[in-house]
């Protein structure tokens, strides 16, 4: 029995001296800690805070309202809600045992200090709600251990650091309304362990990077309310995990993104300059999903199959009155008209904000007795099958019949515009319209009756080919070079024909 004790007290031993040191060695010194707290005390008038129980007594720490600690460190600090004013102490970064600083909304001022890279044992780090200001430090970047960083809602400035990219084990990532700038660090792609990036509210610009399509585990992507543009990569637009996506209030246009994700719950894309809707009637969760995409230029024509096909709830799906239409006017036969996609419209114009009787087609047609220039004339459009959407053309009529090619290609594509730095329509000129080629290519390839074609080289090489069709024109034909060194041409090719033939200058 005696021979087992000592056995078992040599072990006892000899586990004692080959514990690792470093447990003892990370603590901070009480004292060191003790006066750190009563810093942020003093600096942040806790006097005046909601709860400061047994803040400044000689109790234990762990007894002070909002510290937990652990092995004889502060772990934790946690004074969310609770009216602190002032600036952080610099003593605040001597608390280096921290795994979690949770200062939300309060009212902190003043900036953050690049000695917050000493809190090297940081999990989570929450300064929302409050009015920092100053540009984000590099130090976060040695945060190594950060999982959650929770910075909304302040006035942060400048651009994401370049050192974030060691925060490789972060989860959450939240600069919500800000003063942040620069481009979207394709960077973040590198944090593979994001769950939710949410950048809403600042000054991002350019395009989204294709770098965050490594998000495999992203669900919640909140890009709204910067100047970002350009198309989503297709990349993002597949990440696996999305249940939510945020992109309103920016600049993107042509076709709504598609997102694939098997878990999509809700989409933002209202306040952009969308024209084309995709089509979320075929998406595995369009049942459930909700979809917000008012203030667009959107029309009936991309609305309506959603709603037909019965799987988007018309109560999930809102679609708000849209930016206003172009109302055309052509003087020679006082006629107002509007353009809008889709089949059974409902049209009824206006004449000063009041309704005009048996107005209610595309065309509004006057005579010359009833025109006068200083009426408004607009047309308020609608559809049985939608009535969440109202559509208001503009009360500045523009000039109707003028078409403008915006891009390469045939003549029956989408390459339009009413204006020459317009958006593209859904129609493209024929009969009386007069249409101008600047710098553009367009090739004609089936029967089609205009107006008068200008052919125009302007810093960019133009033509317009006849391609085995006929072109009927009510006008004329004619090629201007504006700019020497770039060619101009109209080609009649595989026994096309223009008629009547105007003569190629």
């Amino acid at each position: 029995m005696n021979y087992l004790l000592i056995r078992l007290l040599i072990l006892l031993g000899l586990g004692f001296f080959l514990r690792p040191f470093p447990v003892w060695a990370d603590q901070v010194p009480d004292a060191t800690e003790r006066a750190a707290l009563e810093a942020l005390y003093r600096a942040t008038q806790g006097d005046q805070w909601y709860d400061n129980t047994h803040w400044l007594s000689a109790r234990p720490l762990g007894d002070w309202y909002g510290v937990t600690v652990r092995n004889g460190d502060v772990v934790a600090l946690s004074l969310g809600f609770n009216d602190l004013v002032g600036e952080l102490p610099i003593e605040l970064y001597q608390l280096t045992a921290l795994e979690e600083l949770d200062l939300n909304d309060n009212y902190l001022r003043g900036t953050l200090d690049e000695a917050i890279g000493q809190l090297a044992q940081l999990q989570v780090l929450e300064l929302s709600v409050n009015q920092l200001h100053g540009p984000l430090p590099q130090a976060i970047g040695q945060l190594r251990q950060l999982e959650i960083l929770l910075l909304s809602v302040n006035n942060l400035e400048g651009e994401i650091p370049s050192s974030w990219r060691n925060l490789t084990q972060l989860r959450e990532l939240d600069l919500i309304s800000n003063l942040i700038s620069g481009s979207v660090p394709a960077f973040l792609g590198q944090l593979t362990t994001l769950e939710g990036l949410w950048l809403r509210g600042n000054q991002f610009s350019g395009t989204v990077p294709a770098a965050l399509g490594s998000l495999l585990n992203l669900t919640d992507l909140e890009l709204g309310e910067n100047l970002l543009e350009g198309p989503i990569p297709e990349a993002v637009l597949q990440l696996p995990s999305l249940e939510y996506v945020g992109l309103e209030f920016n600049q993107f246009s042509g076709t709504s993104p598609y997102f694939t994700s098997p878990f999509l719950r809700k989409l933002t894309f209202y306040d952009n300059q969308y024209h084309t809707l995709a089509d979320y009637s075929i998406h595995p969760q369009a049942s459930q999903l909700s979809m917000n995409v008012r203030n667009n230029a959107l029309d009936f024509a991309d609305v309506l199959p959603i709603i037909q096909a019965g799987q988007i709830r018309p109560t999930g799906f809102i679609h708000f009155p849209q930016d206003s239409l172009p109302t055309y006017f052509q003087a020679a036969t006082y006629t107002y008209s509007v353009e809008v996609g889709g089949t059974g419209n409902q049209f009824q114009w206006l004449k000063n904000g009041q309704p005009v009787a048996g107005g209610t087609a595309a065309e509004l047609v006057l005579s010359q007795a009833t025109y006068r220039v200083e009426d408004t004339y607009q047309c308020e459009v609608t559809h049985p099958q939608a009535p969440f959407l109202t559509l208001m053309s503009q009360a500045r009529p523009q000039v109707a019949g003028q078409y403008y090619a915006i891009a390469d290609g045939r003549w029956s594509e989408a390459i339009w515009a009413r204006e020459a730095d317009g958006d593209p329509v859904d129609t493209f000129p024929q009969q009386g319209a007069e249409v101008f080629i600047i710098g553009h290519q367009v090739t004609v390839d089936e029967p089609l009756t205009t107006g008068s074609v200008h052919v125009i080289v302007d810093q960019a090489p133009a033509s317009l080919v006849v391609d085995g069709a006929e072109l009927t024109l009510h006008g004329t034909l004619e090629l201007t070079k504006q700019t020497e060194g770039f060619p101009g041409h109209v080609k009649v090719i595989n026994e096309g024909t223009i008629v009547p033939l105007a003569p190629n200058p």
